[in-house]
C-alpha cells in the first residue's frame, strides 16, 4: 500500500503541469516491482479516477468539439484491447511498454505534431484506445493530435484528460473480463488514486508558477527517465 501513494503524488503532479507523463512513469515503476499485468490492473482504476479528477479542476478549458468524438472512438478500442492483453505472456507486454516507451521520447524530441481529418478522426480514436491496452501507448497518438490542433497548457491538459479518461474506463473493462481483478489490487487501486488526486492539487497550484521552459523539462525528463527505466527492467 505504500508504493502506490509514493508513486501516486509526482505522476499526478507531473501530468497537471507538463500534460503528459505520469502515468507513464508509473506504469514502468509498477512493471518493473510487480510485473506488467499486475501493474496494468493496478494502475488503470487509479488513472481513471486522477484524470477525471483533472478533467472536472479544467473543465471550463477543454475542448469539447475534439474531446468527445475522440473519446466515444477510443473506448470501443480500449475494451477490446484490455481484454486481449490480459492474454499475451508477460514478455510480451513488457516489449510493448519499453517500446512506447522508447517511441513517445522520440516523437517528443522531434515535437511531432498531426491533425488528422475529421473523417478520419474515429478511426485514430479506436487505434489508439487498443493501445492504451499497454497503459503507456495511447500518448503516442493522442499529444500530437493535441498538439496539431494548437491546443496547449490547460486546454492541453483538460482534453487530455477527458480522452485517457474514457480510455481508462474501456481498458478496466477489458481487464475486468479477463477475472485478474482482485479485492486486493483494488484496495490498493484506491490509495494510488487518492495520491494522484492530491498530486492533482499541487500541480493545479504550482501551475502559475512554471513557464514553458519548465514544463518541457520536466515532461522531456519523465519520458527520458521512463525509456531508460523500461530498458533496465527488461534487461
Amino acid at each position: 500500500m505504500l508504493l502506490p501513494i509514493l508513486m501516486g503524488l509526482p505522476a499526478g503532479l507531473m501530468t497537471t503541469v507538463a500534460g503528459m507523463g505520469g502515468g507513464l512513469v508509473l506504469m514502468v515503476v509498477l512493471a518493473a516491482i510487480l510485473g506488467p499485468h499486475e501493474a496494468l490492473l493496478l494502475s488503470a482504476p487509479a488513472l481513471l479516477v486522477g484524470n477525471l479528477h483533472r478533467a472536472v479542476m479544467m473543465r471550463h478549458s477543454i475542448e469539447r468539439r475534439l474531446a468527445l468524438p475522440f473519446a466515444l472512438g477510443a473506448l470501443p478500442g480500449a475494451l477490446v484491447g484490455g481484454a486481449l492483453v490480459m492474454r499475451l505472456p508477460p514478455l510480451v507486454v513488457k516489449i510493448g511498454i519499453v517500446c512506447a516507451c522508447v517511441l513517445a521520447l522520440v516523437s517528443a524530441l522531434w515535437r511531432w505534431k498531426w491533425t488528422p481529418s475529421r473523417r478520419v478522426l474515429p478511426f485514430i480514436a479506436l487505434g489508439t484506445g487498443a493501445l492504451s491496452a499497454l497503459g503507456v501507448g495511447a500518448g503516442l497518438v493522442v499529444s500530437p493530435v493535441l498538439l496539431g490542433a494548437g491546443l496547449r497548457a490547460r486546454a492541453y491538459v483538460g482534453t487530455a484528460s477527458v480522452v485517457a479518461s474514457a480510455l481508462h474506463i474501456g481498458r478496466i473493462g477489458g481487464y475486468a473480463h479477463s477475472g485478474k481483478l482482485s479485492w486486493l489490487l483494488l484496495g490498493a487501486s484506491a490509495a494510488l488514486a487518492a495520491a494522484i488526486t492530491v498530486g492533482n492539487v499541487v500541480g493545479a497550484r504550482l501551475d502559475g508558477a512554471l513557464d514553458a521552459r519548465w514544463r518541457e523539462r520536466i515532461h522531456y525528463g519523465a519520458l527520458a527517465c521512463c525509456a531508460l527505466a523500461a530498458l533496465a527492467a527488461l534487461l
